[in-house]
């Protein structure tokens, strides 16, 4: 089993379809895995650093 990191979330052209881009830790090979748009927002979101807001229970 290889150690991925995170390079970011991309979007791929044509399909404006977003992928999260993982790549070797030691070595040079990229894996991309389609995601949802929902997905990639969340996982940019945690990239930034950005906090969204939770819903309050009422």
């Amino acid at each position: 089993m290889r150690e991925l990191s995170v390079v970011g979330v991309r979007v791929e052209l044509p399909s404006n379809q977003p992928i999260v881009l993982l790549r070797e830790v030691e070595g040079d090979r990229y894996l991309p895995i389609w995601i949802g748009a929902v997905e990639a927002t969340a996982i940019a979101y945690e990239q930034q650093g950005v906090k969204p807001a939770r819903p309050v229970d009422a």
